[in-house]
């Protein structure tokens, strides 16, 4: 009928239906014809939803582009997708589980940690043994922890991530997943299947071990009993790592200013023991700010 619906036609449809779904283009004149047919339906006494589409696309358009899945009502596919969920948790194997959830998180672009939710937050602690050998122990590390939260608050989380020196990380492994996820869209919710298919055995074993806390603890950032949730949680955490980082740099000139004095070089020697009294301020000063912040109260708080 085009965008032309006129008073008979709502009549019809009156007749027939007490409710009808408006999904004209997505264009302005898609959008000034349903504020038109919600008039002639509304004084018909029929409940009328609007389904907006993107500016560039109609219903032919959409539907070719994105799948039947995508026109689902919001309630009608989380509906769907908790269907699965329960189906999912009922693998009593924490690794299938895991297996079978990414695979929903690829079909529905739902994050692993949010298809996860509460499942396992009672249990006790315990320790596994992935496909690949990783173990995936209680309770994570500071490093583990950091790049959990930021995982778990992701995207508001990216320009944080995008802060941090790339060497504060001290493994490998961590320091690489930093740097995948550094890479990613901040507009879209992060692919957790994707990230770990285009990163090395060290970083995707991390993954691994974040996700698997995870999946027993609703989200990364709720892995250990009693840890401050979210970002305000962990601004402590990531000054223990800057401190550390700090710390290695300094002690890594101390060689270096012998060998200039050595070798009689005073004005590199000079230049390199003032910034080593730089970085000694800085520490001092970044020590002097955790005192005045919440301590994070967990176990696994390895450097």
């Amino acid at each position: 009928m085009g965008t032309a619906l006129t008073p008979a036609q709502a009549d019809l449809l009156a007749r027939h239906a007490s409710s009808v779904v408006v999904a004209y283009d997505g264009d302005e004149a898609g959008r000034s014809a349903a504020k038109k047919a919600f008039a002639l339906f509304v004084a018909r006494g029929v409940q009328v939803k609007h389904l907006l589409f993107p500016e560039k696309h109609d219903p032919d358009s959409f539907l070719a582009e994105k799948g039947a899945d995508a026109l689902l009502d919001p309630n009608e596919r989380a509906e769907r997708i908790g269907e699965a969920i329960e189906i999912v948790n009922g693998a009593p194997d924490r690794l299938l589980r895991y297996e079978l959830l990414s695979g929903l998180s690829r079909a529905t672009g739902v994050p692993v940690a949010v298809l996860a939710g509460d499942k396992g937050k009672k249990q006790a602690p315990r320790t596994v043994e992935t496909a690949e050998g990783a173990r995936a122990e209680s309770p994570l590390d500071n490093e583990e922890t950091v790049l959990s939260i930021l995982l778990s608050e992701w995207p508001a989380s990216a320009p944080l991530l995008g802060g941090l020196p790339p060497d504060v990380f001290r493994r490998a492994g961590l320091k690489e997943l930093a740097g995948a996820i550094r890479e990613a869209d901040p507009a879209l919710p992060l692919d957790f299947s994707q990230l770990e298919s285009h990163v090395g055995a060290d970083a995707g074993r991390a993954l691994a071990r974040l996700l698997l806390h995870a999946a027993d603890a609703g989200s990364p950032a709720e892995a250990a009993k009693g840890r401050p949730e979210g970002l305000d949680g962990l601004r402590k955490r990531l000054l223990r790592l800057k401190i550390r980082l700090l710390e290695e740099r300094r002690a890594a000139l101390q060689p270096e200013i012998q060998a200039a004095e050595r070798a009689g070089d005073s004005a590199r020697q000079l230049q390199l023991s003032k910034r080593k009294n730089e970085l000694s301020t800085e520490i001092s000063r970044l020590k002097a700010e955790t005192k005045r912040e919440p301590n994070p109260r967990d176990a696994g708080e390895g450097e």
